[in-house]
């Protein structure tokens, strides 16, 4: 079966060079996976695609490169158009059954696997095989006709009845970005040959296609476009609009852009090609939600909003008892917001404008609302109730949940009660969880709000939990720093089990715990959250000791997976964190039933797209007043930026407004020695206070006027007082404070801020407050009509750092100079290679001393 380049295998021209060259790239790395998996069937590549069946860490590498290459491809393109294709198959392949053999052989329609170019070349086919892509024709003689050519075809062409015509081709030679004008001079050549006459122009040719050829008609059209899909600057376009040949030409000369991305019912195609009228195909919606009424409606109300001031606004008592919303414990007061119920109502109306509840609805019933990745997004899943119900592509995956939720419960009771005991019997008391992003940055906010519950610390007496991410060798330090590998037990967090990082960290602790007790200590050391089993065991982890989770689940939003749930219930225990799970999952039904006015994560959601859209207010700080709260900004960091941080909306269309938002927040009152100066009296800058009624850990001193957390919670309240009044000059001359320093002492106030109460902080209610933070970056997503549950920014550097990763190893081994990189990276990288030349081409194995 002859390779087929299913990615991006592109149509009609490459204006961009870097285009063709990701597209070569795309091909070569294809070309290597298909012999080394030496399977019948071409591998065809798919995002999805886990690397489970891979047979070496060659497969990963060329799978990395053709994930970045179509990545940057996309990136290249700034529009694209998708299209209904399910109609236009139908059509096409009913075409194709009703045509008769061509050269004898029973010819496969289009929408198969291939094509079996080996059956009977054609004239063009031969053409193709003797013409080097990517190289000017050198016998210009033969592939350019000459004008006599020119003036005998317009003489000899005939139009056609209009009942005998299917469809007209033209063939326009884009000279201005053409790198090599003499390939489309072959075509004007061929479309003599194949026809009864044509049109040829200085740049154009037109050829007309009867509809009595039957299947010759249908090769020709794919012959013509597979040629001109070789050709650098050229394109086909269709004269006419008629008759069911345009749908065929054009998934003829799209490629499979839907087996790349699996989508039954949408296809990408050039921006190049033409646009179709209304009645030909069903188009996917583009239409921005910044072209709606309710946006417009918004727009011109910040005007009215200009002219107000919170300390009036706080004045209105029925205004500021609407906007407080309880549920389940939690108390969301957003009276300090810059809004009226005037602006809320515009807010619902603008809700119903993107779809909201529909968009959530999709989310929970298992829609591939990630269409980039062609995924569902099911986190709701990973908390849900074991009766629960919630389907990925007809499946119900609750089942496989609690599958693994119980294999996490059984293997924990194992290690904790030590009946799981390291390979000198002892018993596994400390845990490394090392993953990176997702896999840390959720389950380290988790960890730590637990800390110092006093419910959970009684369960997690004598055990460590320890977390390593970064591959800075001193993370690598600190994780380790007085630990025995006797008692350590390592918990690698990967998918695929090829992440960069976290696998260099993984075999270093191996290392760590090999040198120590022998290699065969490894599988009773270290057990695996993955689901590419091959690469696991490879690795020297039980495949037994490895545990699920599923491509519907994002990174950021995992930690209520085994990539947290796991971690944490050798830690606590697994009753503890199925409380977690519980209290997020009531969140997970109040965001899915809950009225809009009503619903806390869609309230915060709200009033973010208000802030950052209309206001103008790009940044957002999250200020809990709770120690045990210090890792949630970070974590929020990811999930909101991560989420949120794009520009250009789920149907590729640039953005012309502002969307996603800047998190940063430290506990109080920390943060009020830090950067509080800045939110007072610099940039206005939206706060979230997060507050806790009833502290972990309280303390009283007979005699204080106020406990610690009284004195903790003071704050609280003030501060957002603080930022919504303000103070004026003539407070301070009441004061009478120095003329100079008026100036420096006022506060113009009117700053926005909400206020989150919570009763406690337990296990419970962290699970409450990480799914409200989580739904209300949804939310923004669903309103501003991004995708936020993709992060293709974050592939572009890694792909870099591979190039400088080679450099390193060639200039370290073999004194290679610095090579391929701009004159400023050319200079730092020798820079620190000069600086460090100490370092041995093959240093022995060095682990930290700490």
């Amino acid at each position: 079966m002859p390779w087929q380049c299913c990615p991006r295998q592109e149509t009609s021209n490459f204006m961009d060079p870097e285009l063709a060259r990701l597209n070569a790239l795309m091909r070569e790395s294809t070309v290597a996976m298909n012999n080394l998996l030496h399977a019948d069937m071409p591998w065809q590549y798919s995002p999805q695609q886990e690397l489970s069946n891979s047979k070496d860490d060659e497969l990963a590498r060329l799978e990395a490169l053709v994930r970045e290459a179509t990545h940057d491809m996309d990136s290249i393109r700034q529009q694209s158009t998708y299209w209904d294709t399910e109609i236009l198959m139908q059509e096409v392949q009913k075409q194709w059954e009703e045509s008769s053999p061509m050269c004898g052989a029973q010819s496969e329609p289009p929408n198969q696997e291939h094509v079996d170019d080996k059956e009977c070349p054609s004239e063009l086919q031969q053409q193709i095989a003797t013409t080097s892509i990517g190289e000017p024709e050198q016998n210009n003689a033969t592939t350019i006709p000459s004008e006599v050519e020119k003036s005998n075809a317009s003489a000899n062409f005939k139009e056609p009845d209009a009942e005998n015509v299917t469809t007209t081709l033209m063939l326009k030679q884009e000279s201005m970005n053409c790198s090599y004008p003499e390939l489309p001079r072959q075509l004007h050549e061929y479309m003599l040959g194949h026809q009864d006459g044509a049109c040829l122009g200085d740049d154009t040719s037109s050829m007309v296609i009867p509809s009595d050829n039957g299947v010759a008609r249908k090769s020709l059209l794919m012959e013509m476009i597979k040629k001109s899909e070789e050709i650098d600057g050229c394109m086909l376009e269709d004269s006419k609009k008629d008759g069911p040949s345009l749908d065929l030409h054009r998934i003829l000369a799209n490629d499979c852009h839907s087996n790349w991305l699996e989508l039954p019912r949408q296809r990408r195609l050039h921006p190049t090609m033409m646009e179709v009228e209304e009645n030909e195909v069903e188009m996917a919606s583009t239409t921005l939600i910044c072209d709606t009424q309710p946006w417009k409606d918004l727009k011109a109300h910040v005007e009215d909003i200009k002219k107000t001031h919170l300390r009036d606004l706080m004045n209105d008592k029925e205004r500021c008892e609407s906007m407080m919303v309880e549920f389940d414990g939690m108390f969301l007061d957003y009276s300090r917001q810059c809004a009226t119920l005037d602006t809320m109502a515009k807010l619902y109306k603008l809700a119903e404008a993107a779809s909201l509840k529909q968009q959530i609805n999709r989310m929970y019933s298992g829609e591939h609302i990630n269409s980039t990745e062609n995924r569902s997004v099911l986190h709701v899943a990973l908390r849900a109730p074991r009766d629960a119900v919630i389907n990925s592509d007809g499946k119900n995956v609750v089942p496989d949940v609690w599958n693994v939720l119980d294999k996490i419960r059984d293997f924990s009771e194992k290690v904790r009660s030590g009946s799981w005991v390291g390979a000198t019997g002892k018993p596994l008391k400390d845990v490394i969880a090392i993953g990176i992003g997702g896999s840390f940055l959720g389950p380290l906010f988790v960890h730590t709000a637990l800390q110092t519950d006093p419910e959970a610390v009684e369960f997690a007496k004598g055990r460590q939990l320890r977390f390593l991410a970064n591959v800075d060798p001193i993370d690598v330090a600190r994780s380790i720093a007085g630990l025995n590998p006797e008692t350590a037990l390592v918990v690698v967090v990967s998918k695929t089990f090829t992440t960069a990082e976290t696998m260099l960290n993984a075999r270093t602790i191996r290392e760590w715990i090999s040198s120590a007790l022998g290699p065969s200590a490894v599988a009773k050391h270290m057990v695996a959250v993955s689901t590419n089993l091959t690469l696991v065991e490879k690795f020297g982890i039980d495949p037994n000791n490895a545990f699920a989770f599923w491509d519907w689940v994002g990174g950021r939003y995992s930690v209520c997976s085994a990539v947290g749930v796991l971690p944490l219930s050798l830690q606590y225990g697994f009753s503890i964190v199925e409380k977690f799970l519980k209290g997020a999952s009531s969140i997970d039904d109040h965001f899915r039933s809950a009225p809009f006015e009503k619903n806390i994560p869609v309230l915060l959601g709200l009033l973010s797209v208000w802030n950052v859209s209309f206001l103008g207010y790009p940044a957002r700080a999250i200020l809990p007043y709770s120690q045990a709260l210090e890792k949630f900004a970070p974590h929020i960091q990811q999930v909101s930026m991560e989420s949120n941080g794009k520009g250009v909306s789920i149907d590729g269309v640039p953005l012309p407004y502002e969307a996603g938002e800047i998190d940063f927040g430290e506990p109080g009152t920390n943060g009020q020695h830090s950067f509080y100066q800045l939110i007072h009296q610099g940039r206005v800058i939206p706060c979230d206070f997060i507050g806790i009624v009833k502290s972990q850990q309280p303390v009283y001193l007979k005699g204080e006027v106020v406990s610690n957390h009284d004195e903790l919670m003071s704050n609280f309240f003030a501060q957002p007082d603080a930022l919504a009044y303000g103070k004026t000059a003539e407070q301070l001359l009441k004061e009478n404070v120095s003329q100079h320093l008026i100036p420096h002492k006022t506060f113009s106030g009117n700053r926005p801020s909400l206020s989150l109460l919570l009763p406690s902080l337990g296990a419970y209610n962290i699970g409450q407050l990480l799914a409200s933070y989580e739904h209300r970056v949804a939310v923004e997503g669903f309103v501003w009509g991004i995708n936020s549950f993709d992060q293709w920014g974050v592939e572009l550097g890694k792909s870099l750092a591979t190039q400088v990763r080679k450099q390193l190893h060639a200039s370290r081994t073999k004194s290679e100079p610095v090579e391929g990189f701009n004159f400023s990276t050319t200079k730092l990288l020798t820079r620190y290679l000069q600086a460090s030349s100490d370092i041995p081409a093959d240093p022995p194995t060095l682990l930290p001393r700490i």
